[in-house]
């Protein structure tokens, strides 16, 4: 219910009375593209309401955590386009050399160990070392271009797919939904199919040979020495993940609230762009500027605090990776004093657990931008799929049922009569 404070009466030049609602800032975008003979045309609110603001707060402000995003708003259903069984041979071998991506590396780290345990190497063994990290390179080169090549094929279908689709059930749709959802197209066919494409095509290669990466490297330092890996395990990963995940999460929320209170102020002045000239003729441009200024500043002070948070988790980052390598040259020290120095406890050892726990550590903070990417995939995928999966038309233009117009092979022919008396 609208009250009667909620509207602004201005009398206009030739003297009519012309009521100008006050409305949420969306209405002055919605107004102008979806009626715009419309006599009563609505202004967004130059004064929001305390009760909207809030629930707006209450709304956006709690930035949800990347995996209920993922899962909340169905992030598997965006590969929903590849149909054929090739394409889903396509994804599930993209899934497989992603996988197998992450497991290369921990052994050149073996590798590098055994050079370092045996040195100086005598030359038969240096040509042995040499031959296998140049095939481990090969292999690494080979299965990282084909899961990239799968992924962005993928990516590609599903995107393609997912713009035939809806351009299909928007061609079909009727006047009535257009007029009443008054939905972006052409904004659906590009941003947001763009954003999904960033979702479901490398990037997901990239995250699954991160995982994959992860579990080889402490797979592969439990092997070597376990005692050095859980000592560099629980001092890395616990405060490493801490600050990647509360970190990214406190960023993440920082970006949404400068990204909501941006998109107010995008609002407030498209809407007066497009009612350019209600805007002249009662003279409250200098209103919508003050408005537009007001929206403006939180999401200045929110971007200002985005980028101090996102230096500081990059320097606890560091500063806990660091120190860890400290932690460990010295543990890695105290070993080969006390059990002695030969092939199988040396250098070699330590420097292949501390290079493998302490790049697997820098992979976890991988995860916070990847998640936040799949979450506004998602995002977009469902705006996306709300269109695809809008119930059909009472009257559908793809429809074959019901009475044909009997057409043969001559035509149609018309004739009109005149109905006089």
């Amino acid at each position: 219910m609208r009250t009667q404070d909620d509207r602004l009466k201005t009398q206009p030049p030739n003297g009519s009375s012309v009521n100008i609602q006050l409305e949420s800032t969306a209405n002055i975008q919605e107004t102008a593209e979806c009626h715009p003979q419309q006599s009563n045309i609505e202004i967004s609110s130059l004064n929001i309401n305390p009760t909207t603001q809030n629930s707006f707060t209450k709304r956006f402000v709690r930035f949800p955590n990347a995996f209920t995003s993922i899962f909340r708003t169905h992030y598997f259903r965006l590969y929903r386009p590849l149909e054929t069984w090739r394409e889903k041979l396509l994804l599930i071998s993209a899934i497989i050399l992603s996988l197998v991506a992450g497991v290369p590396l921990p052994i050149i780290g073996v590798i590098f160990g055994k050079i370092i345990n045996g040195f100086p190497p005598d030359e038969e063994t240096l040509k042995i070392r040499i031959a296998q990290l140049i095939g481990v390179a090969i292999a690494y080169f080979l299965v990282t271009w084909g899961w990239a090549t799968c992924w962005g094929i993928v990516g590609e279908r599903v995107a393609r797919g997912l713009r035939e689709q809806m351009l299909k059930k928007a061609m079909g749709m009727d006047m009535t939904y257009f007029e009443v959802e008054c939905v972006d197209i052409a904004h659906r066919l590009t941003a947001d199919t763009q954003t999904i494409q960033l979702g479901v095509s490398e990037k997901c290669g990239l995250f699954l040979q991160s995982i994959a990466y992860f579990i080889a490297a402490f797979i592969t330092g439990f092997v070597l020495n376990p005692r050095l890996t859980g000592i560099l395990f629980v001092a890395v990963i616990p405060p490493m993940g801490c600050v990647i995940i509360f970190g990214t999460a406190i960023v993440s929320k920082c970006a949404q609230l400068a990204q909501n209170d941006s998109a107010k102020a995008n609002d407030v002045a498209e809407g007066a762009i497009n009612a350019v000239q209600v805007v002249q003729a009662f003279g409250v441009l200098e209103r919508l500027a003050e408005e537009h200024l007001r929206l403006i500043r939180p999401a200045v002070k929110n971007g200002i605090k985005k980028s101090i948070y996102g230096a500081a988790m990059l320097g606890v980052v560091y500063f806990v990776a660091y120190a860890a390598n400290a932690l460990a040259f010295y543990e890695g020290s105290r070993i080969i004093t006390l059990e002695g120095f030969d092939a199988i406890e040396g250098a070699g050892t330590v420097y292949t657990v501390v290079f493998l726990i302490l790049d697997a550590s820098f992979v976890i903070g991988q995860f916070g931008p990847f998640l936040q990417t799949f979450a506004l995939s998602a995002a977009a995928g469902e705006k996306v799929l709300s269109i695809i999966d809008h119930p059909e038309p009472i009257i559908s233009s793809y429809a074959t049922a019901g009475a044909k117009l009997p057409i043969n092979e001559n035509g149609v022919e018309l004739e009109f009569k005149d109905p006089g008396p």
